[in-house]
């Protein structure tokens, strides 16, 4: 049974007080009661990442292990599941565009995973309509170059978006009307449009915008011109418009990130058949 491991699944949420334990497990909630709540959060601490059970009983009872594979807490495998850290990043240089939609508040979520197990560099350029929403300095913290300026060298860089050009692939998660109104007409007016006019890499491009937006005329117009020029746009999904924030409406950025993920080595496994066929 030692090769046996263990695992705590995506989708737990662990809570508790006192004596008591609160579980959500894929959707379920389960309370136990009268438990050391000290010792399961340490056995959660351990189970964050895969573990071989003969490790794990050694800061554990037979008892407490049971009770918690019985709930669903911890999930038993023959294998070792991968751990992110150890999964090889697809991306050698990544450059991910925050445009001035109000989902760019949330591009921490996506953008340190990305840089962290996608990418072995990556590259943030934030748009003045999304410097109104985030402190660039949040991504700094996390040893992530941001850039602003069209015409400010930086980090030995003479020309910006010649260098920022030079990706195998460029994000632009969220992608406000703004934005892509000037991708759709080429307009070169800001550091994000200029890069993408000049780089031979994919670009994937992920609108986030009010549901009212998202289905005029204009802006469909825009959103058809990019796929027409070759740009990959992820369709948007439901989310909470300001504007009626009761009635969750089409016009979300339509991705999580393990699907986020999939969707851009896709892109990454596409743009290199295209190379090699046009090469052969």
């Amino acid at each position: 049974m030692s090769e046996i491991w263990y695992c705590r699944p995506g989708t737990l949420v662990a809570i508790a007080r006192d004596t008591s334990y609160l579980f959500v497990v894929a959707g379920s909630i389960v309370l136990i009661e009268d438990v050391d709540v000290d010792e399961l959060s340490r056995i959660l601490a351990l189970t964050a990442r895969p573990i071989l059970q003969a490790d794990l009983l050694t800061h554990c009872s037979n008892e407490t292990l049971d009770t918690l594979l019985n709930l669903g807490v911890l999930v038993q495998t023959h294998h070792a599941e991968p751990i992110i850290s150890d999964i090889p990043k697809r991306c050698r240089r990544l450059v991910i565009g925050l445009s001035g939609s109000v989902a760019v508040t949330g591009a921490l979520t996506y953008v340190v995973p990305l840089a962290r197990m996608f990418a072995e560099h990556t590259d943030i350029i934030i748009t003045a309509g999304a410097s109104q929403f985030i402190e660039p300095r949040v991504f700094d913290y996390h040893g992530i170059p941001t850039w602003l300026d069209l015409h400010e060298p930086r980090q030995g860089v003479a020309i910006p978006h010649k260098y920022l050009a030079d990706a195998d692939l460029i994000l632009i998660a969220p992608a406000s009307a703004n934005t892509i109104q000037r991708l759709a007409t080429g307009a070169c007016s800001d550091l994000l449009s200029l890069v993408v006019a000049m780089t031979k890499a994919p670009v994937v491009v992920a609108p986030s915008m009010n549901p009212q937006m998202w289905s005029q005329p204009a802006i469909a117009r825009n959103v058809a011109q990019l796929r027409r020029d070759g740009i990959w746009v992820i369709d948007p999904g439901l989310g909470f418009p300001l504007s009626d924030p009761d009635h969750p409406a089409l016009g979300a950025m339509g991705f999580d990130l393990a699907g986020l993920v999939r969707a851009l080595d896709g892109v990454l496994t596409q743009h290199a058949a295209s190379l090699a066929q046009s090469t052969s």
